[in-house]
């Protein structure tokens, strides 16, 4: 898929941006050409995905040393990307990115296997959106639109919460809920205009009446952590500075197509190729749609203030970690690090995976338990006017100065 995040995070630095581009880029260049410690996450990742990793020639000079995996404590350096960062850090440096000499050399190297073309770099273009908002318990919740699914799965979710008036909310209300918005995402992905579906399902009435039918809900089937699908490179990063400007901005590669462009290092997304987001397949997606990603950068307000922006990677576990995190925060009033900490549930194709601490009854095909908090489940990075908080499961950090 046509990569959106250089042409939207340079946009919005135009717009918005304090700091000059050349002072965002230097840290990044001087890490990209001096190397970074591989620490015990990253190397977790690294070898779940090192089919991937090992595609190519270039990747393999970057992901493995004398012919064996980084593991943890060795140095990850890639001069390329250091390249490719100085051209970004350059007046108009998105341009070469999308019509100059990076742009020929992905496309010259893509050519025999890519669905990218020179005409679907050169015209795409960011999209600003008006947020979903939720009035949840006091809160107001703004979440990212369609044709982004996460967002209004979250949203759907609390929904739910709100219309059950239950006093607690048990695991098992959590898990059902979580099952529902599987449901929901099934019937979003099966439609022509999925964005005009959740137009319709702003009505109550419709939006009760789906969950109550259990839409297109056939024998469910064993699900497996195993595949690479289930782990990938989404990042989230939520910050809010002294003068209450907040950012919450969540970024994506998949789980990467294994091959690195040679002259810049970095390697393109296999977006097409996750089933998650694209279940009908790579060649039947409609050319110049949008991605139905499950990102989900996540505001809270309450009192007309700010409370926090947070926000995950975690493929189809997004949905799932922030929905948690802010039920935690709404209805069961933990602070914020008690809501990123405690933990998680997921159930996805009738298999319940579980972090320690829960004894569940739900009638499901298998249960997964899990004998310590596992990044599988997320990595909800999050800010608020007096703390940062980061996801010790993906060995996120958050800084307060």
């Amino acid at each position: 898929a046509v990569p959106g995040n250089v042409r939207g995070l340079m946009d919005a630095h135009a717009e918005n941006g304090r700091l000059s581009i050349t002072d965002i880029f230097e840290p990044a260049i001087k890490c990209a050409n001096e190397g970074a410690k591989i620490n015990s996450t990253q190397a977790y990742v690294i070898d779940i995905l090192k089919d991937i990793l090992g595609l190519d020639s270039v990747s393999r000079e970057l992901f493995f040393k004398d012919g064996n995996l980084l593991k943890e404590g060795d140095i990850y350096r890639n001069e390329r990307l250091a390249t490719f960062f100085s051209i970004l850090s350059k007046n108009k440096g998105a341009e070469s990115f999308y019509t100059g000499d990076v742009a020929k050399s992905l496309l010259d190297f893509f050519k025999d296997g890519s669905s990218v073309s020179f005409d679907s770099l050169k015209s795409y273009k960011t999209k600003k959106q008006i947020p979903l908002e939720k009035d949840v318990n006091g809160y107001k919740m703004y979440t990212v639109p369609g044709p982004a699914v996460g967002g209004f799965l979250i949203q759907s979710m609390l929904r739910i919460i709100s219309n059950l008036k239950v006093d607690v909310i048990t695991p098992e209300v959590i898990a059902t809920v979580i099952d529902h918005s599987s449901m929901i995402k099934t019937f979003l992905l099966d439609a022509e205009d999925l964005e005009l579906k959740m137009d319709r399902l702003a009505d109550d009435e419709l939006f009760l009446s789906l969950i109550r039918s259990g839409y297109n809900n056939p024998k469910k089937f064993k699900g497996s952590i195993n595949g690479i699908g289930m782990l990938g490179s989404t990042t989230h990063v939520s910050v809010i500075d002294s003068n209450m400007n907040a950012v919450s901005v969540t970024t994506t590669n998949g789980a990467g197509c294994g091959y690195t462009v040679p002259e810049y290092g970095f390697m393109m997304n296999n977006m097409l190729g996750e089933n998650d987001l694209n279940p009908m397949g790579v060649r039947l997606f409609k050319p110049g749609s949008r991605i139905p990603t499950m990102m989900a950068p996540t505001m809270l307000f309450k009192d007309g203030q700010i409370s926090c922006v947070l926000g995950s990677g975690g493929s189809s576990r997004i949905k799932s970690a922030i929905f948690q995190v802010l039920v935690n925060i709404i209805f069961n009033g933990m602070c914020l690090e008690d809501a990123i900490s405690s933990p998680r549930i997921h159930i996805e194709n009738d298999v319940l995976y579980c972090e320690p601490g829960f004894n569940l009854s739900i009638d499901v095909s298998d249960v997964c338990r899990f004998n310590k908090p596992n990044l599988f489940f997320g990595g909800v990075n999050a800010a608020s006017a007096t703390s940062a908080v980061s996801d010790s499961r993906r060995s996120g950090c958050a800084y307060a100065v």
